[in-house]
């Protein structure tokens, strides 16, 4: 998935997608990806740019809502176990900010550490800030 906080849309990839939910799409039938999760069906219907997009039929404000679960399937277990190992050392510092552990880190102050940039930046997306 390509993510940019500051964008109204994203792109998902499918291969990921069918990991975790049944994805069902007949172009015969209707040209539409129907993903089915626990909670409910999404329709992604073409565009005329050749796009697949999800598009809400209510938007009376922007109004998101993400589990941790949700963002998780966008992440393989390994970034997942990565993410984690970032937190632990987070909680073990006494939550200091993402850009001060990066300077501990880059100063290697801490001898052997396990956990890099990108996994702090990692467990942001999956766990919020």
């Amino acid at each position: 998935m390509w993510f940019d906080k500051n964008a109204m849309t994203n792109v998902l990839s499918l291969a990921n997608v069918v990991k975790n939910h049944h994805v069902e799409f007949d172009s015969n039938k209707d040209n539409a990806f129907i993903v089915h999760s626990t909670t409910c069906l999404t329709r992604f219907d073409k565009t005329m740019e050749n796009l697949y997009v999800y598009k809400p039929k209510y938007m009376t404000g922007a109004i998101f809502l993400e589990t941790v679960k949700d963002n998780k399937t966008f992440f393989t277990d390994r970034q997942v176990n990565r993410a984690k190992g970032a937190r632990r050392l987070l909680h073990a510092l006494g939550y200091p900010s993402v850009q001060d552990i990066c300077n501990i880190l880059k100063m290697n102050s801490i001898k052997n550490s396990p956990v890099m940039e990108e996994d702090l930046f990692l467990a942001e997306k999956i766990f919020g800030k």
